[in-house]
């Protein structure tokens, strides 16, 4: 494959897990950084940037999921103080995946 078409499978992926940003469900939002992972996983690249961009985007998710699965917790339980400062993290957090969007689609539209 090559650089445009590893992009064009790449953001495919990232734009599939954006519909995150539409909700405030934790469940929702759990759900389309699981297949974020999942599909990031499979993703096949070649090229070294890109294969850098998969490794910090999976890392992210990761991080995102885990944070994610306890703010759900907390809300479940009734800790709303937890659960706060649980939101605070995941807003950094998701700073994080922007940045990384914004990497993915600069070096992607490079000649």
């Amino acid at each position: 494959m090559n650089r445009a078409s590893e992009c064009k499978a790449f953001i495919t992926i990232t734009d599939k897990s954006a519909g995150a940003a539409n909700t405030t469900e934790l469940s929702v939002i759990l759900r389309y950084i699981n297949d974020l992972k999942q599909d990031l996983m499979t993703l096949k690249v070649e090229d070294i940037q890109l294969k850098s961009l998969q490794e910090r985007y999976l890392k992210f998710a990761e991080e995102l999921g885990e944070k994610l699965t306890r703010a759900k917790r907390d809300q479940d339980q009734g800790d709303y103080a937890a659960f706060q400062a649980a939101s605070a993290n995941l807003i950094s957090i998701g700073n994080n995946g922007i940045d990384l969007e914004q990497e993915l689609q600069q070096y992607c539209r490079k000649p």
